[in-house]
């Protein structure tokens, strides 16, 4: 998933995730995925101004999704996942770029230490660890 949002071009990885997301809701049972999409229209919000207000609001479905689907397990560590993405959403939409705080009100502290290898970005920081920790970076 991040590979995709990493590497299309901003106006093929919207529809890319549209269908993604259409995908999730119509069949899908994945909190993790429903996680990775809003982390990947969070980072297309940032890159594409004009459209930002719907990609956000997109971003917090997509989240809201994987609360939803959080409620059918115990997993407590993606559970601190959801809630930082959560954070990170609420920031972007105030127009605030996300800071690393929102890794300790996450419970999430341990991110502190990846920050280096995404130049302190939070929200990339929190969208890469938690594919790496839920097996989606490919």
């Amino acid at each position: 998933m991040n590979i995709a949002t990493d590497a299309l071009a901003p106006d093929e990885l919207g529809p890319w995730l549209d269908r993604a997301a259409s995908h999730l809701y119509r069949e899908g049972r994945s909190a993790d995925v429903a996680l990775a999409i809003a982390g990947g229209y969070a980072m297309l919000a940032r890159r594409t101004p004009a459209e930002r207000s719907e990609l956000l609001t997109k971003a917090e479905k997509a989240a809201s999704r994987s609360e939803a689907l959080l409620r059918l397990t115990l997993d407590a560590e993606l559970r601190r996942y959801v809630r930082g993405m959560q954070m990170a959403l609420r920031e972007l939409r105030s127009g605030r770029e996300p800071t690393e705080s929102i890794l300790d009100r996450a419970g999430l502290p341990e991110l502190h230490a990846l920050l280096d290898r995404n130049d302190h970005d939070t929200l990339a920081t929190l969208r890469e660890r938690t594919a790496e920790v839920r097996g989606l970076a490919a």
